[in-house]
């Protein structure tokens, strides 16, 4: 599935035509991300903004790729997404396909986003970057989960630590679709 023509086309560069060569039935489909194209080619994505584009703008069009496979002489049968596309598991539960997520980071990164409301409630992020990033704040005890014993606040993901602008939408999302994946069939962990 390609969210965006730019990375795709980028990825295809590398093996050229032959990127493909030898899988005769596998296809991209595209669906838009909400986003204009970036001036330039080869630049980046900011990840937040294009993450909450995708949240509030593709689970229609997801659907409409959905229903348009279906009615395909093979219909879907799972659906396998990152835990950033969260949208993809409303699609999933309305068409009633089952759904695989998958969160490249580690179990305990999972943890923390299901976590992250009530560390956002007791003021232990975000933080002002100074406080926040003093070694005293980072050994801060996470003693109130009790499956996250001898868990510091130096432990959690990086974004959490981060304090620019910008990056509420990353905390606020990362709760958001921590709580969707919990309907996921299965979730695929990196080990």
């Amino acid at each position: 599935m390609k969210w965006s023509l730019i990375p795709i086309e980028r990825c295809s560069t590398i093996n050229g035509s032959d990127a493909l060569h030898g899988l005769p039935t596998f296809c991209f489909e595209t669906i838009p991300d909400g986003l204009p194209p970036p001036q330039n080619p080869d630049e980046t994505q900011v990840f937040p903004t294009l993450w909450k584009s995708m949240d509030e703008t593709c689970l229609g069009p997801f659907k409409s790729l959905l229903t348009k496979l279906n009615a395909s002489s093979s219909p879907v049968t799972c659906i396998v997404a990152d835990l950033f596309m969260g949208f993809t598991l409303d699609a999933a539960k309305e068409l009633d396909i089952p759904e695989i997520v998958l969160w490249t980071s580690d179990v305990s990164a999972l943890m923390c986003a299901h976590e992250q409301n009530n560390l956002l409630e007791r003021g232990l992020v975000p933080r002002e970057a100074s406080s926040f990033l003093a070694n005293e704040h980072l050994d801060t005890m996470i003693d109130y989960v009790p499956t996250m014993s001898g868990m510091r606040l130096k432990h959690l993901p990086s974004f959490v630590r981060k304090t620019s602008p910008g990056d509420e939408y990353m905390l606020e999302g990362l709760c958001l679709q921590a709580e969707r994946a919990k309907r996921a069939s299965a979730i695929i962990f990196n080990y």
